[in-house]
């Protein structure tokens, strides 16, 4: 532990065995993490460099544009099917607009993959250097599932799946420092009526693995219902989230989870702010990724062991 420590990495956990595995032990340790900004040469590249946000008059893309902007970003632009700032971010595109950064609004439809090379040229001719993607662009189709048909599933892979896999082949010569995808938990457990944003999801989760394997930046966040801004407070999702055990995240949460994207070597992750014990209540089998978390749902009532009457 000491040597780990020596080397620069921190939080070390020790893990042994007994009897006579005692004399053994697995150690894990976490590197510190560098944050990208306050790096010189980092900031250096944000300063001569171009951030594309799909979806960015969303609320995730809006966040994600005034973290970049104030994390030193020179130029940043928001691309949007309807060029219209989403209820309940006028806050944030206030102070976007005002925050005196080099800020371009582009209408454009991120499905069609027409769309998106003339966004790229654009931004070329315009003598803009590419070195981040940030693509928060999605579209529902919710319906029971056997109202779903492939209108359905287009429309939800339209912004999603087409709108990466453009994105992908647009920017594979630029010099990116960030593919950040924003995914949905919905690929990670399902969600009920949403069977296509599940899929779209899932796909959206498994090409960041892919990139990542062929030796290209990529990273990808399943976001829960974020609460206060974007698509799923404007709808009551955050609400009936909080109150299946799901959990809904803050708006200070999610711009934590938006800086962690940003640090050098950021893994894919989830957030979910999940009460397991009211999520998994009532289950008789551990599914997928509920199964590490399975230990901690509430016993149904039938299961209760009732107390003992003393004399």
């Amino acid at each position: 532990e000491a040597l780990l420590v020596d080397c620069g990495l921190c939080r070390s956990q020790v893990m042994q065995g007994g009897s006579f595995l005692r004399s053994q032990a697995v150690i894990v340790a976490q590197a510190a993490a560098r944050p990208l900004f306050g790096v010189a040469d980092a900031q250096a590249s944000l300063d001569t460099s171009s951030q594309l946000v799909s979806g960015g008059l969303g609320g995730l893309g809006l966040l994600t544009a005034r973290l970049l902007l104030e994390g030193g970003a020179r130029q940043v632009v928001l691309s949007s099917r309807s060029d219209r700032v989403a209820a309940g971010s006028e806050e944030d595109w206030a102070w976007v607009a005002a925050c005196g950064g080099d800020v371009t609004r582009i209408r454009s439809d991120v499905s069609e993959a027409s769309a998106v090379r003339s966004v790229i040229q654009h931004l070329r001719g315009a003598g803009m250097c590419l070195s981040g993607v940030f693509h928060a662009a999605h579209q529902l189709a919710d319906a029971a599932l056997d109202g779903q048909g492939a209108l359905n599933f287009r429309a939800a892979y339209g912004p999603k799946v087409h709108g990466a896999i453009a994105l992908h082949a647009t920017c594979t010569v630029a010099p990116l420092r960030f593919f950040n995808v924003y995914s949905s938990v919905a690929g990670l457990l399902g969600s009920p009526g949403q069977a296509p944003h599940s899929a779209a999801n899932t796909w959206l989760d498994t090409m960041t693995l892919w990139r990542r394997r062929v030796g290209q930046v990529s990273q990808s966040v399943s976001w829960g219902a974020v609460s206060e801004i974007g698509y799923a407070a404007r709808h009551g999702a955050d609400r009936r989230a909080e109150a299946s055990g799901l959990g809904a995240i803050s708006r200070s949460r999610a711009l934590e989870a938006l800086r962690a994207t940003l640090l050098q070597g950021c893994r894919s992750f989830a957030v979910l702010p999940a009460e397991w014990s009211k999520l998994l209540a009532g289950r008789g089998e551990a599914l997928g990724l509920t199964v590490p978390y399975f230990h901690l749902r509430a016993d149904p009532p039938s299961r209760r062991r009732r107390p003992e009457l003393q004399p």
